[in-house]
């Protein structure tokens, strides 16, 4: 396995930390104390690139957690602990750190990871599993396997994530700045919300991805983060399959939803990354139909700029389904390209 070094050069200089300020910009910040220091960053903007810089060069990063903060947001009935670094000059580091480590972290990776990659998003990942499905013949039949991990996140065993860090990079100070971020966070794992948390969650798993495709040679596999969909025209496969992912995960401190089930697709579909996948047809998940459904109707009750954007958003679901003019016209009635508020139309 391929280690890779001199990367604190790569990863300290002006244009790397500068490019992740950049990036920074892209989400305007919703915290007060955020805002404030986003815009004494800009104020004194060479002075603020500096620091981050002499951070990185030196390996020496001082956060604790109660650089943390904390709050709950609930999402499909779940409620979920949110924690977020809440100094904006960790934010900009963490951008200009996982902007070169991230990178090879990610080429890591099989091609059917999908979550939160440039490129490989549930887009991507849609087009894979009807390739996947187009494979199998009409008299042929399609079994799928699905999981996920219970409490994913949490349970990431940080000594374990750090050490599988090390493997793939020899710089050590890099690896002090990612042994600062993983084991600076409250709690355990790592936590939703921080800008790492997403690179890091992806590239524990990725063991699995090689041990399922490559040495136990099940193709058709995908991940969306911790959830896992295999297809089989092998029922018993998948079954011996799901009790051998088990004792492998088990091995990283993880543990598998009691949920997990193998099903002939024709029964209820594949529900994943926002889809239901048929063996000739997608749809849309329920819950994000039933949300599209009330933006078109807040739309249809007050045609505004603001309802509009919010109605625009649901056609990157809706033309990726079989006949989405259809259920569009079905559920809002008119074409999208006909819906910008006349105010709009005129400026």
């Amino acid at each position: 396995m391929k280690r890779h070094g001199h990367l604190t050069e790569r990863t300290a200089s002006t244009e790397n930390i500068y490019a992740g300020w950049k990036v920074s910009l892209k989400r305007k910040p919703k915290n007060r104390s955020r805002r404030r220091q986003a815009d004494k960053f800009r104020a004194s903007l060479a002075e603020s690139l500096t620091e981050v810089q002499d951070i990185i060069a030196s390996g020496v990063w001082n956060v604790s957690e109660k650089d943390y903060g904390l709050f709950h947001r609930v999402q499909c009935n779940k409620d979920r602990e949110i924690c977020w670094n809440k100094v904006y000059r960790d934010n900009v580091l963490m951008h200009a750190v996982m902007q070169v480590d991230g990178e090879i972290l990610t080429g890591s990776l099989i091609a059917d990871t999908f979550s939160g990659i440039k490129g490989r998003g549930p887009t991507k990942g849609l087009h894979r599993m009807r390739e996947y499905l187009n494979e199998y013949r009409d008299d042929q039949p399609i079994y799928c396997l699905k999981l996920d991990i219970r409490h994913y996140y949490d349970n990431i065993d940080r000594d374990k994530l750090y050490g599988m860090i090390r493997r793939k990079i020899k710089d050590e100070k890099s690896l002090r700045i990612h042994w600062s971020g993983i084991m600076s966070c409250p709690g355990k794992g790592v936590p939703k919300g921080n800008l790492t948390s997403g690179p890091y969650a992806n590239f524990y798993l990725s063991p699995l991805d090689h041990y399922v495709k490559e040495q136990l040679g099940f193709r058709h596999y995908a991940r969306y983060c911790d959830d896992i969909v295999v297809l089989s025209s092998d029922k018993q496969a998948l079954r011996d399959l799901l009790a051998r992912i088990k004792d492998f995960v088990a091995g990283y401190g993880l543990e598998i939803k009691q949920n997990a089930q193998v099903f002939p697709i024709e029964r209820n579909g594949i529900d994943f990354m926002g889809y239901v996948f048929h063996r000739h047809e997608t749809r849309l998940r329920k819950r994000i139909e039933r949300d599209f459904r009330r933006a078109a109707r807040k739309f249809k009750e007050d045609p505004s700029m603001k309802h509009y954007k919010s109605l625009a958003a649901y056609w990157g679901w809706v033309k990726h389904v079989t006949n989405p003019e259809a259920l569009w016209n079905a559920i809002v009635g008119t074409p999208i390209k006909e819906l910008l508020p006349k105010e709009e139309k005129v400026a």
